[in-house]
């Protein structure tokens, strides 16, 4: 996958219904996005306050959610998902 496609996957549109006092209804779009791209350095925060890492952001799957890889490509946590909260930058 490019990463111009990872990046129009990381950003996400979450439609919401408005219209009231007789406007017409319709329909605003709100971009979610991610905070971190394929490359970036992270650290996996973990219970108690401990830090795990660096890895880079190998792939991100959904808006917030990352794979994580070794700087020598190898997937790193097994290929797990986590969640964007779970991160810090390196």
């Amino acid at each position: 996958m490019s990463e111009a496609e990872q990046n129009d996957r990381s950003a996400q549109s979450q439609p919401a219904v408005s219209g009231s006092g007789g406007d017409r209804p319709g329909v605003k779009v709100y971009v979610q996005t991610s905070k971190f791209r394929a490359g970036d350095s992270v650290r996996v925060i973990l219970s108690g306050g401990r830090r795990e890492g660096p890895y880079l952001v190998e792939l991100v799957t959904s808006v917030a959610r990352y794979t994580l890889c070794f700087e020598n490509g190898e997937s790193a946590r097994g290929g797990a998902v986590v969640h964007e909260k779970d991160l810090e930058a390196a």
